[in-house]
């Protein structure tokens, strides 16, 4: 009896050698896949401190070496349905709860439940080929990062885009012919040095976003007030007018790109020239006019069309 289970376990190792190329289990086991191995430890129930690949080889060469004929047949039976390409699962497969303790068990710093979420989240669907502890200590760096930076825009009502600019709205004060009214607009800062902000104390932090967030109030506050002054005496548009119009303005945008009502572009065309027609199509606005040119004893009409962006209203 004895001579025939070594006899079998003699085919085995033979197999394993077929398997990898003509090396021994030791060193063909380098070449199986982290996922792979992570399913052969779960078949083989073995119980590891943590399921690094360093890990996982050294205990599948552990009982490898231990020579139980039953362990090596089962490994054997494994590498050779991976081989093949056959896709039937395996008697044992890997249940999401175990997948989810060894994720977990690559974390050496203790996870808020949100955090815990947000990291299963993330690598749950992944091969486990593709999950490491590098990559889960950098997906939680970047977790509590943006965790952080949204505690700080909830503090200062701001918004901190891609291009780490400050966004928010606040109510502008315009002075126009002795007449005073506010209007909502969005303000962007210029790029700040977030990370230099993210590695301060909260107090610090929010001190630092104020005083740029102020900053860059007043400078929009500037920009308005100079712009007012210009609208003085307007050639074209009445007080009234030009007081509806900024009235009604987009939140974002430049001033001098105020959009104004058509019919007021209708009017101010008119005064200038009766014969021009007006169009107004997509982004663009169209000024046509019709005019006839003298060819020989012959005078010949035509079009004329000029096109501008609306924006240049």
């Amino acid at each position: 009896m004895a001579k025939k289970k070594k006899r079998h376990i003699i085919k085995l190792n033979n197999k394993i050698k077929e398997l990898f190329a003509g090396v021994s289990f030791d060193e063909g086991i380098l070449q199986v896949e982290e996922d792979q191995l992570l399913e052969l430890v779960m078949l083989l129930d073995l119980k590891l401190p943590s399921y690094e690949s360093k890990e996982m080889i050294r205990a599948l060469r552990r009982v490898w070496s231990e020579g139980e004929y039953y362990i090596r047949k089962q490994i054997v039976e494994y590498l050779l349905m991976k081989q093949r390409g056959n896709n039937k699962k395996s008697k044992k497969p890997i249940s999401t709860q175990d997948k989810v303790e060894w994720i977990l068990s690559l974390v050496d710093e203790d996870l808020s439940r949100e955090e815990e979420e947000a990291i299963l989240e993330h690598f749950l669907p992944l091969a486990s080929a593709k999950i490491s502890s590098k990559k889960i200590y950098n997906k939680l760096q970047y977790i509590r990062r943006q965790k952080r930076i949204e505690e700080l825009e909830k503090a200062l009502d701001i918004e901190i885009d891609s291009k780490e600019c400050l966004s928010f709205s606040y109510p502008f004060e315009f002075k126009l012919f002795e007449d005073h009214f506010t209007r909502y607009l969005i303000v962007r800062s210029d790029p700040i040095d977030l990370q230099s902000i993210l590695e301060q104390e909260d107090s610090i932090a929010i001190k630092k976003l104020k005083e740029l967030k102020s900053k860059a109030i007043n400078r929009r506050q500037d920009e308005i007030n100079s712009f007012c002054s210009l609208l003085k005496n307007h050639h074209y548009l009445s007080n009234e007018e030009i007081i509806k119009t900024l009235q009604n303005m987009p939140m974002e945008g430049k001033l001098y790109h105020t959009p104004i009502d058509y019919a007021i572009v209708e009017r101010i065309f008119y005064e200038i020239d009766p014969t021009l027609l007006v169009i107004f199509t997509g982004d663009y606005f169209i000024l046509e006019k019709k005019e006839s040119i003298q060819l020989y004893s012959r005078y010949l009409d035509y079009h004329l069309k000029l096109s501008y962006e609306r924006s240049l209203i």
